[in-house]
């Protein structure tokens, strides 16, 4: 949705002087509506974009509202329910960055996480080197070297960014 100005619509007409009529029309229909009846539409759509603060069951409702649209919507943004889809994903996004904030992780750590969901030890890396050097970078006693997190990013399918 774009809101559009008087004054662009004066602009506009003054090129296209017969889409005066048209759009002066179009344009006080759109700002005939009064708050109350906009506000009959804001209590029925308002429980879709609620998440209290600090209330997991709210967030993992909308969560699962997301993803429904997703599978419905995908990327195609002339689907009727794709600004929903964006407006719910920006109230998640701001929820997200307030409540849930993604902690920051060094290219080691994301290297144990991968060994623990794998259920992986430092000798099942010999692409990294011995079992001492994968102790040693996990342990941060050694760094990644960028040939290690090309090999990490494709044994693990990530991206290297991952590792970095």
């Amino acid at each position: 949705m774009h809101v559009i100005s008087r004054k662009a619509l004066r602009m506009f007409w003054g090129k296209h002087s017969d889409s005066q009529s048209l759009l002066s029309r179009r344009y006080k229909a759109m700002t005939k509506h009064d708050t109350q009846e906009i506000q009959t539409h804001w209590m029925v759509t308002r429980p879709l974009f609620a998440i209290h603060n600090e209330h997991e069951h709210d967030y993992d409702v909308a969560i699962k509202r997301l993803n429904k649209l997703l599978v419905e919507v995908g990327t195609n943004e002339r689907h009727p329910l794709y600004e929903l889809l964006d407006a719910l994903g920006a109230v998640i996004y701001a929820y997200e960055k307030q409540y849930e904030p993604i902690p920051e992780c060094t290219g080691r750590d994301m290297l144990q996480f991968f060994l623990d969901e794998h259920g992986l030890v430092a000798s099942a890396l010999p692409e990294l080197g011995s079992e001492q050097a994968v102790q040693e970078i996990i342990h941060g006693k050694r760094e990644l070297a960028v040939s290690q997190i090309r090999l990490l990013a494709e044994r693990f399918h990530v991206s290297p960014a991952v590792f970095i």
